[in-house]
């Protein structure tokens, strides 16, 4: 079933009906999925979620009946991080768990009709409080991503070096020629040898490793105070992952810059990072110093993930591979999320929802077994 994010003013609801007026919406529901009357259709305002069934069909509508409609989905709930100064944290989980939309939440990137309640702190700084221009001047000189998939963020129409100057040109006064050795120097900085080589080159030119330290490069050329890095590595072969991680230690040593790094794979993650953040179907399900989260984890799905890592040197028949599969965070979900998947589970896991607790070694677990008076935070 197709699902449509829509704007709240682009659709108009009556009498169990619904008439989209978005045209890209249209479009996408008659050209791009070829969808008919007749067919099914899921659509989201930010408020509702409703199930419908497409009736009419033109060029600038699409109306639709309504099957079935809910109430506001929570699609990250209960989430609290601290990162601080020339800190890499890791923040871990599989595909679908969350971690991308809190890297846009953090960065104030999500779409108006997704809402967002909470606080935001950059330093004294809260971004949820900020008019747009004051967050795009604190995105480009405070606050940076690194997306992922470099051939996907990059447009192929522009000069890998061009695309580095556009933050430049934007955010400082310098000169054009002075615009341009600075890219050279940080190109240097990163690792890309014959610099004004890539300056010219197109991003269909270069390889995967190299359009993702232009990536880093655009992150990085203002030096911010926290950099998102979002699956920084995927794609690319062992040695330049370890290239990109031993670049982005550089990166936090020389410019004092704080680090989140969002990662499917622990064992990657626990090369650079100092605390883990383990993220399961919207939640952060536990936390930790790396040293602790891989001597002794405490929620299942930590240990599932540790032991899915294979084994330099062990012989085994079968790599291990978790259960069942991640919920949508669409799903809806009472009490524990990993229930289905967790071979430790008991009946009592399903009755409520489990409160993030804080244990005295510092770290924090989200599991039934570590829920009592003492520890509850």
């Amino acid at each position: 079933m197709l699902t449509v994010i829509a704007e709240k003013e682009n659709i108009d609801e009556n009498n169990g009906k619904i008439l989209i007026k978005d045209k890209s919406d249209c479009n996408h529901i008659q050209n791009v999925y070829r969808l008919n009357v007749g067919h099914e259709l899921r659509i989201i305002d930010g408020e509702y979620e409703y199930f419908t069934e497409i009736t009419q069909i033109s060029k600038k509508e699409v109306s639709v009946k309504i099957l079935e409609k809910k109430r506001e989905l929570i699609l990250i709930n209960d989430l609290n991080l601290s990162i601080h100064k020339k800190q890499i944290v890791g923040l871990a989980g599989e595909s679908g768990s969350g971690k991308s939309m809190t890297a846009l939440s953090i960065a104030r990137l999500l779409p108006p009709h997704i809402k967002e309640e909470g606080q935001i702190f950059l330093g004294n700084t809260d971004l949820t409080k900020l008019k747009k221009k004051a967050l795009n001047k604190i995105r480009a000189e405070d606050l940076s991503i690194i997306f992922q998939e470099p051939f996907r963020a990059l447009n192929p129409l522009i000069r890998a070096g061009k695309q580095v100057e556009e933050v430049l040109k934007i955010h400082t006064d310098l000169s054009r020629q002075e615009r341009k050795e600075k890219i050279l120097s940080i190109f240097d900085e990163i690792g890309l040898t014959d610099g004004k080589d890539k300056y010219h080159a197109y991003p269909h030119q270069l390889s995967g490793g190299i359009n993702q330290r232009i990536m880093i490069a655009i992150a990085a050329i203002l030096k911010p105070k926290l950099l998102i890095a979002d699956e920084p590595t995927t794609a690319l072969d062992v040695t330049v992952q370890k290239q990109i991680l031993n670049l982005m230690k550089k990166l936090r040593d020389k410019n004092d810059t704080s680090i989140l790094l969002i990662s499917h794979d622990l064992a990657l993650a626990s090369e650079i990072c100092d605390y883990i953040y383990v993220m399961y179907a919207g939640q952060i399900v536990e936390s930790g110093r790396v040293h602790d989260i891989f001597s002794l984890p405490k929620h299942p799905y930590t240990k599932a993930l540790l032991k899915a890592i294979p084994r330099v040197g062990k012989k085994v028949e079968r790599l291990y591979v978790i259960d069942g599969a991640a919920p949508r965070l669409t799903d809806k979900i009472r009490g524990c999320a990993f229930y289905p998947r967790c071979n430790e589970k008991s009946d009592i896991c399903m009755l409520e929802q489990i409160p993030l607790c804080s244990l005295d070694d510092g770290s924090r677990v989200r599991c039934i077994k570590y829920t009592n008076g003492d520890n509850i935070n």
